[in-house]
């Protein structure tokens, strides 16, 4: 579960990286919050090129976590870039863009929708939550469904074996049952049944123990080995889970070697209506796994990627 530091690399000072993709080369693309290009490298951390997305800056959202733009690629290694744009006066536009494995953008697209959160393809079927709706497009971008889901605090979403997983931070002890987050996993796009859930709650007020998420902002997965590698950004560390037990972790929240920095301050929207900014401390973190199994993090307030072979 210990995966063997191997390099790291920085991305402009800046950009603050917070979701990762990989394509079926290899290739690392990286989305930050505070630009509005996609940052690409190779195994190695060799800058491969930037595709820019948007002319305006992003808009990001507080509520868990940190909610940026996200990336993520379908079958055929199209990419999908879903962003919010910030309008001078005016409420955040929702949009994505879709780019051929050449970088050629293919269409942007306007999303209705308040605030778009996260992007999460299987296959074909894509995906895209906004906070209390889940909407579903096929790869030319028209619209297949939408459902509601109930309105949590979800700070990433992805699949796994299939159904969907997410992060959930519990709002009511009295709705969900517990009151730590959890990596919950479901059985359907409407939530309504729940199949698993990994984490626990705190056994004292001191507890900062293992296998407790405290602002988990991200997860990856390997089906192979019912592993989960949980953003425990709130704690500044990576958690491992295995057949939905913890298994161990690896990191620290101080400076030095081994440390990682998920916590700083940033200008967020404080109102929807206007697109107002306030700064806040927010957590932010992103983490993606390759075939190989290699884990890259993204360590967001330092301005770097962290390489993790098993």
């Amino acid at each position: 579960g210990i995966h063997r530091f191997v390099n790291s690399w920085p991305v402009a000072e800046g950009f603050l990286p917070t979701r990762m993709a990989i394509n079926t080369q290899g290739v690392l693309h990286v989305v930050g919050a505070g630009a509005n290009w996609v940052e690409r490298f190779d195994r190695g951390g060799n800058s491969m090129g930037r595709w820019q997305y948007a002319a305006e800056e992003n808009a990001c959202l507080e509520t868990g976590t940190l909610d940026g733009p996200g990336v993520a690629f379908d079958t055929d290694d199209n990419l999908y870039v879903l962003y919010n744009s910030r309008r001078l006066g005016q409420s955040p536009q929702a949009r994505w863009s879709k780019f051929d494995t050449q970088g050629n953008e293919v269409w942007t697209s306007d999303l209705n929708g308040v605030f778009a959160r996260h992007i999460a393809i299987h296959g074909k079927e894509i995906f895209i939550e906004s906070i209390s709706h889940l909407k579903q497009f096929d790869t030319s971008g028209e619209s297949v469904a939408d459902y509601r889901v109930p309105a949590l605090l979800v700070s990433s979403l992805r699949f796994w074996h299939g159904n969907f997983a997410a992060l959930v931070e519990p709002l009511n002890f009295s709705q969900v049952g517990w009151q730590s987050p959890r990596l919950v996993i479901y059985s359907g796009a409407t939530r309504d049944q729940v199949e698993a859930t990994i984490g626990r709650d705190p056994m004292t007020e001191t507890d900062r123990g293992a296998g407790l998420l405290n602002r988990p902002s991200d997860f990856a997965v390997d089906e192979s080995t019912d592993r989960a590698f949980v953003v425990n950004a709130g704690r500044g560390r990576i958690e491992v889970f295995r057949d939905g037990r913890y298994l161990t972790r690896w990191g620290k929240r101080t400076d030095g070697s081994g440390s990682f920095n998920f916590t700083g301050t940033l200008a967020v929207i404080d109102d929807m209506s206007d697109g107002s900014l306030r700064e806040k401390e927010v957590v932010a973190g992103g983490i993606a796994r390759d075939v190989d199994g290699t884990i890259y993090v993204a360590d967001t307030f330092s301005d770097r990627i962290h390489k993790y072979h098993p």
